[in-house]
C-alpha cells in the first residue's frame, strides 16, 4: 500500500465530498482500511496512491490532471516538513505521528491554499489538529 504524503491532510477532514461518487467510496474505503490496519506498512510517496486511484483526475500514466506536477510539489514539502522520506516504509501510525508533531496553522495553510475543498470551507487547520488528536 502507498500513501500520497498530502493525504496525512485530507484524511482527518474527509466529510464524503470528492471528484465523484467512486472516488468518495474509494477514499471511504481507504481510510477505513488504514484505520483498521494502523501498523501494516505503508510506503509514502508524492504521486499516485491508493486513494488517487478512484479519482477521476488521475491519467493513464498516473499523474493529476487537475494540478499536475503542483500537487507532487506539495506532497514533496509536506515530507520535508515532517521529516518523511519519500519512497521509504512507514506505518499510518507512524506517519500520523510525525505530521501532527509538524504540522503548523501556517504549513496547513501553505500546503492547503490551492486546493478546492480548502477554497470551499471545507478544512481548516483547527478542525485537522482536533480531528488528528481525537485519532490518538
Amino acid at each position: 500500500m502507498s500513501l500520497r504524503i498530502h493525504h496525512l491532510l485530507c484524511i482527518p477532514l474527509f466529510v464524503g465530498h470528492g471528484y465523484s461518487g467512486s472516488f468518495c467510496e474509494n477514499m471511504a474505503h481507504m481510510i477505513r482500511r488504514l484505520e483498521e490496519n494502523q501498523d501494516a506498512p505503508l510506503t509514502a510517496v508524492c504521486g499516485a496512491d491508493m486513494i488517487c486511484a478512484g479519482c477521476p483526475n488521475l491519467t493513464a500514466e498516473g499523474a493529476c490532471k487537475s494540478s499536475g506536477v503542483q500537487v507532487e510539489q506539495k506532497d514533496a514539502a509536506l515530507a520535508e516538513c515532517f521529516d518523511i522520506k519519500p519512497g521509504c516504509v512507514y506505518t499510518y501510525r507512524t506517519l500520523r505521528r510525525m505530521a501532527a508533531e509538524k504540522l503548523t496553522g501556517e504549513i496547513f495553510d501553505g500546503s492547503c491554499k490551492n486546493c478546492e475543498w480548502y477554497a470551499q470551507g471545507l478544512c481548516s487547520y483547527e478542525a485537522w489538529r482536533k480531528n488528528i488528536t481525537a485519532s490518538f
